[in-house]
């Protein structure tokens, strides 16, 4: 029997779940770190280099973590769409897709040794919705780098939607939308679903319209408590010197952020007690109010914006979505809870297993590309449009919302030899991301007359895009029919 996984690669936690050929289930896999407990499920997504070979994640790279804090590594999925990231560690120069590598490697070899050390077969990973071409190719690259055999990459809220059984339950009727709120450790995906039934009994997941904040999550909320506890316990970090006990500092307090943050979604009150680095001692009572305070301002001020700009994106009115899940861990803060209770004017479904779901749906989706067997039928839209500068702005020429697969149909004049292709969903092209450079003449050689050059076209030739579930852009230079 094959080994196939499905990898939640998120911010703050890993998941990571199997996909089983004889029963068509998919099951977490057992513990990939030591919890003390034997349990399977998340872990986080953290890692610390004991030596150039020997690295630890999850909980016991956190322990390590004090020992020398240059050489644990958080959020790393953070630091994927920037290229600045680097770190020396070991006299070893480490960039984000490396780290990303040696976590991919380390779950690798784990999974392998606990199935008698056989190779994995194939792996779906996920990615944020709100991740571009540049990001999700990075992801994919970084676990290509671990020999992980990549079979595709799939979206957060899309495997969230597949496991979370609400597309299952027959008192969901044809037509319902379901809007799927994934506010994880480090990117908020607001995707709305429409369910419809096919004639020969498959039911068909449309995604309808997306939209999300790669810079909106957890972490962001651990940053509002990090800088509110300093405030409290009156350091100012200007006037420290940049060592060792800085460094654990900063590692501390963010844990301690963490398990605040953790501990107010479900009590009134956290008792608080830190001790700095530099003798100061902070033994005080954070209530849930507090907490609320510091991120009411502007964190769910943008949340609510982002709520806004997806049903006006499609002309949709709050009474149009019918149902309303969460998902990610962020999700479980009572603030945004209330948030959501608020604007839909109904109680949001809270699965229990919330922070696996899109582990579990990883797992399905490699499943069903491998078994080609499913109850139900993906319809995913691409999340940013694509497209060329023109005169400063940027034109889209595969829109957003368009099917993955569809290939690019209008047509522009252009009078260079090579272009420039971006990636967004703003019209000023410095709200873009520059993804390539397609030369054009290696693509229509005997097209190029006068400097100029018809896209998309095939009076004379064509390039056309099309992006596939991977996010993958394909450029090819002659009419395909969809």
């Amino acid at each position: 029997m094959g080994i196939y996984l499905g990898i939640d690669f998120g911010t703050s936690t890993l998941c990571v779940t199997r996909w089983k050929e004889n029963n068509n289930q998919v099951e977490m896999v057992p513990p990939l770190v030591s919890t003390g407990y034997g349990k399977s499920g998340p872990i986080e997504n953290v890692i610390f280099y004991d030596s150039v070979e020997e690295h630890l994640i999850g909980a016991p790279a956190i322990k390590k973590m004090e020992l020398d804090p240059h050489q644990f590594v958080s959020a790393i999925k953070r630091e994927i769409e920037g290229n600045g990231w680097q770190r020396t560690i070991f006299n070893q120069l480490k960039t984000a897709i490396d780290v990303a590598a040696d976590i991919f490697s380390y779950i690798r070899e784990r999974v392998e040794n606990m199935y008698g050390g056989n190779e994995i077969d194939g792996v779906v990973v996920s990615v944020p919705f709100a991740f571009g071409h540049r990001e999700r190719q990075k992801i994919k690259q970084a676990a290509q780098l671990a020999r992980l055999p990549v079979l595709a990459l799939i979206e957060e809220p899309v495997a969230a939607a597949l496991s979370c059984g609400i597309f299952e339950n027959k008192e969901i009727h044809d037509g319902e939308k379901v809007l799927v709120f994934d506010f994880g450790g480090g990117t908020l995906d607001i995707t709305i679903f429409e369910k419809k039934f096919e004639s020969d009994g498959t039911v068909c997941i449309e995604v309808i319209t997306t939209d999300g904040h790669k810079k909106l999550g957890g972490k962001d909320i651990d940053q509002r408590i990090i800088d509110k506890l300093i405030s409290l316990l009156k350091i100012d970090l200007s006037t420290k010197p940049a060592d060792k006990r800085l460094d654990n500092f900063r590692n501390k307090i963010r844990h301690e952020a963490e398990e605040l943050k953790k501990a107010l979604t479900y009590e009134e009150e956290y008792p608080l007690f830190f001790e700095d680095e530099w003798g100061g001692v902070y033994d005080e009572y954070i209530e849930r109010d507090s907490f609320n305070e510091w991120i009411e301002p502007d964190l769910l001020v943008k949340i609510r914006d982002k709520l806004e700009d997806t049903l006006d994106d499609i002309e949709l009115e709050v009474e149009d979505i019918m149902h309303v899940v969460l998902v990610g861990g962020s999700s479980r803060i009572t603030a945004v809870q209330d948030l959501l209770t608020e604007f839909f004017d109904k109680k949001p479904i809270m699965p229990q297993n919330m922070e696996e779901l899109v582990g579990l749906g990883a797992g399905m989706y490699c499943g069903m590309l491998v078994s080609g067997k499913s109850p139900f039928r993906v319809i995913q839209k691409v999340s940013h449009s694509t497209g060329i500068n023109e005169g400063g702005r940027m034109k889209a020429i595969l829109p957003r919302n368009s099917n993955y697969g569809k290939w690019s149909e209008d047509f522009y004049s252009i009078n260079k030899p090579s272009v420039a292709v971006y990636q967004g969903n703003s019209s000023l092209l410095k709200n873009c991301s520059q993804i390539g450079t397609i030369d054009v003449a290696s693509y229509i050689p005997d097209v190029i007359e006068d400097a100029a050059l018809k896209l998309g076209t095939n009076e004379t030739g064509a390039i056309l895009f099309r992006i596939y579930q991977d996010g993958e852009l394909v450029v090819e230079d002659e009419v395909r029919e969809d």
